[in-house]
């Protein structure tokens, strides 16, 4: 639950090993213990991200997740700990743009894990915050979707 002056208690950062993630977790974390959800695909990096933060005093749980598999059900488990008062949203494939126009599997894994699975968990992050009463989706995006292609 969010505290008396609006500090959040609890994040979950889908994208466990994305350094503007962590770093906005430890920003948070600068002056106060969190509970922190960490939803990534199984690596040493998660781990290591996981041990980055336990050093920061947070209490961290690792839940798997992979925006390739479309799994939705992530939120519903991120959130059987308790409220998730900050919900970050940083994880994406940069891809190669000539490869992304001329193969399939490529573009579709890029459109699956940029477009869709992000709107999937943001449409299920915002039921579970609306049902809660509160809470905030931050979205990272990228400059590249800013970068002109030529």
């Amino acid at each position: 639950m969010i505290d008396a002056v609006g500090n959040p208690q609890s994040i979950l950062l889908l994208g466990g090993t994305s350094e503007i993630g962590l770093a906005t977790v430890e920003a948070f974390a600068s002056d106060r213990p969190l509970r922190v959800v960490l939803a990534g695909r199984p690596s040493e990096r998660l781990d290591s991200a996981k041990a980055r933060l336990e050093a920061r005093g947070c209490a961290v749980e690792v839940i798997p997740f992979d925006a390739r598999e479309g799994d939705v059900e992530v939120v519903a488990k991120a959130f059987t700990g308790g409220d998730i008062d900050v919900a970050l949203v940083a994880f994406g494939l940069l891809g190669d743009n000539e490869k992304a126009w001329t193969d399939v599997a490529t573009a579709v894994e890029l459109a699956q894990v940029n477009y869709t699975a992000a709107v999937g968990v943001g449409v299920a992050l915002g039921e579970r915050m609306t049902a809660q009463g509160h809470g905030s989706i931050v979205a990272f995006s990228s400059v590249a979707g800013e970068r002109g292609s030529w």
